[in-house]
């Protein structure tokens, strides 16, 4: 009832008024779901870690058969969950990438102590001389963590830049880690695809390999397989920067 003549004048006060109410309206709601986010616990997080320690206990404690038939306790999901947890929590975490790991470090240093207590308690060779790597046992874990929280540091900052910015253009710094993320699995992939890391593991075709034959358990068999394996981490950070780095795009999905 109280409409006034529209005109081009008015018509820009209210565009630029509803647009400083959709910022102010985008701001808050970003905040209201970082202090959302900073103040709920992941109770589903505390239940899968739960349930994967006891499954690593078992498996720790004896039940190794468990592990290698892929029933009851210790599937072949527990180590993958592992994972996930541990990539949520690191992707979470307010802490820069050295005091994640001092923190890290500490853990480490902390169970294989335990460990080392352990083995002296019960006379082992590794106790003394301490065999490091018979002592970290499972604490190895987090030694991986520390390498993989450190490859995929740029990546973690690249998606919560991409999530405050999703329509700016990449900064320089985020196409260069794409770049050499991208440079470092084409490499792997060109040596694994021409044979050339396990020509001198198996340069005798007569013999059986040892360092495939082996096993698993073997360190050579972990020599064999870290081309291949670096090769697919490499490659998998360079998929997810590529697509910090396009934003939105149909494309994403191919």
């Amino acid at each position: 009832t109280n409409s006034m003549p529209a005109t081009p004048e008015t018509e820009r006060d209210v565009s630029s008024s509803w647009v400083r109410v959709a910022v102010t309206s985008t701001s808050a709601v970003r905040s209201t779901v970082t202090s959302v986010r900073s103040k709920v616990r992941i109770w589903y997080l505390d239940y899968a870690r739960f349930v994967c320690i006891s499954c690593t206990v078992a498996e720790h404690c004896g039940g190794e058969n468990y592990s290698y038939s892929n029933i009851a306790w210790v599937q072949q999901w527990v180590l993958p969950y592992f994972y996930v947890m541990s990539g949520i929590s690191f992707m979470l975490s307010s802490s820069n990438i050295v005091s994640y790991n001092f923190r890290l470090g500490v853990f480490f240093l902390i169970g294989v102590t335990a460990n080392w207590i352990g083995a002296a308690a019960h006379g082992a060779p590794a106790a003394w001389p301490p065999n490091l790597g018979v002592l970290m046992f499972q604490m190895a874990y987090i030694l991986v963590m520390i390498v993989l929280g450190t490859a995929s540091n740029p990546l973690r900052h690249a998606l919560r830049w991409r999530f405050e910015n999703p329509t700016l253009a990449a900064p320089r710094n985020l196409k260069l880690w794409t770049l050499f993320w991208g440079a470092v699995a084409w490499l792997f992939i060109i040596l694994v695809a021409g044979n050339v890391p396990y020509r001198y593991l198996c340069s005798d075709a007569t013999q059986p390999c040892e360092a495939k034959d082996q096993g698993s358990g073997s360190s050579m068999f972990h020599v064999y397989s870290f081309p291949l394996v670096t090769g697919q981490c490499a490659g998998l950070l360079f998929i997810c920067l590529v697509a910090c780095v396009c934003g939105r795009t149909d494309y994403l999905g191919w």
